[in-house]
């Protein structure tokens, strides 16, 4: 979700620019007509600014009803702030499962870490910062969307990062190498391609897909008109150069467009055959302003065909396996208008909503729905052990579910 936390914090920045409106600090009804004028175009025409606002009220609100989900029993599980994905890292095997949690201070744009989390529960889950070794000099880690996967018998770690500036900065994909105790860094991903990238999910090969939330990372444009602008890159192996950090573009060779027209693409999966080693063929993916879950056919290439509506559902975030493969859930911002105050404001509640889907019928149950007061704007969400675990996109903490039955 980071594009909608970018367009705010613009919205902020230009409502100190202009004055009169600078004490604004939410999104709301009264003041959402002068927020959306960015630029001297929509600034000539006061009619032009009223249709823009009642728009994006209009996209963003959406129903604040919840659905039916199962009563469990939560638990906090601290971590770092804006723990926005996680993964389930079993390098060291299932007694020895954990978390690791990309955390990144979102609101003021600070340098984040990973954390990891001991699912042991006789350790209490207490979550440290995983050290990152051998990174190239300069880097500045803001971490976003992430992935494991065991690749020519390596645990490896892609992970998303911005770079120092919140839009004009270089967009990278990181690579580690998992060790008990630090992340060994193994080079890094530099496509003139990854526009405004939200997630990524790696192949058997230890190529990757890399979801761009927009076309033009911060628009506000493409926000409010839920444009379908975006797209799925698809990079190689080859593609991942060791050594000092490249410019944009140094990896395009092994990068392509293999999905566009799509409104705000986040979260990605690719599915795996009955080994869990292979890739089946079949790639998803769920956009935030387009409000639907796809499937793809993957060609040779890495290229994306043959799209197919799955489910449908508001504002969807990142995926995740579930029911041996045969189920995806995924994270549901039912309010656009709550999200939008929530990032402006950790104390105004946003409502989340965890959804089980089955791939083969499309049939969906709430695994998890709640209006803010418990956890505010969930992420993502899988299952491990019989507990449902959460992630959030600001606040320093992650959820742990009891599991509900069918």
């Amino acid at each position: 979700m980071n594009g909608i936390q970018r367009t705010m914090r613009k919205l902020k920045e230009q409502q100190k620019a202009q004055g009169p409106y600078q004490n604004h600090s939410r999104f709301t009804m009264s003041n959402a007509p002068y927020l959306l004028a960015p630029n001297s175009f929509f600034k000539k025409s006061k009619a032009i600014r009223l249709l823009l606002g009642c728009m994006v009220m209009g996209l963003l609100s959406g129903c604040t009803s919840l659905p039916i989900a199962p009563q469990s029993n939560c638990q906090r599980i601290p971590v770092g702030p804006g723990p926005e994905d996680f993964a389930l890292d079993l390098s060291q095997g299932d007694s020895a499962a954990r978390i690791l949690v990309s955390s990144h201070e979102r609101r003021e744009w600070k340098p984040g870490e990973i954390y990891a989390v001991d699912l042991d529960s006789r350790s209490g889950y207490p979550a440290r910062i995983l050290p990152r070794r051998g990174e190239p000099e300069g880097l500045y880690f803001a971490p976003h969307g992430m992935d494991i996967r065991n690749v020519n018998g390596q645990s490896l770690l892609y992970i998303i990062s911005h770079g120092a500036q919140e839009v004009e900065g270089h967009q990278y994909v990181l690579v580690y190498r998992i060790l008990p105790d630090a992340l060994q860094y193994l080079g890094s991903v530099a496509s003139r391609f990854f526009y405004s990238p939200n997630d990524l999910a790696i192949d058997s090969s230890g190529g990757l897909y890399v979801s761009n939330d927009s076309r033009n990372r911060g628009s506000l444009v493409e926000m409010a008109l839920s444009l379908s602008w975006s797209s799925v890159v698809y990079c190689t192996p080859e593609s991942i150069r060791s050594g000092p950090l490249r410019e944009p573009g140094s990896s395009d060779e092994g990068c392509i467009l293999a999905a566009e027209d799509l409104a705000s693409a986040n979260g990605l999966a690719i599915e795996r055959v009955a080994d869990k080693q292979n890739d089946s063929g079949t790639v998803f993916v769920a956009t935030s302003r387009g409000n639907v879950l796809y499937s793809f056919r993957r060609e040779e290439s890495g290229r994306l065909v043959d799209r197919k509506e799955i489910f449908e559902a508001p504002i969807l975030d990142n995926l995740f396996f579930a029911d041996k493969g045969r189920s995806l859930l995924v994270a549901s911002h039912p309010s656009g208008l709550a999200f939008l105050r929530h990032v402006s404001d950790g104390t105004v509640e946003s409502p989340s909503v965890v959804y089980m889907v089955n791939l083969e019928s499309g049939h969906s149950r709430a695994l998890y729905a709640n209006s803010g007061e418990e956890l505010s704007a969930a992420s993502g969400a899988f299952i491990h052990r019989g507990h449902l675990y959460i992630s959030q996109v600001f606040e320093p903490f992650l959820l742990r579910c009891e599991f509900p039955p069918e």
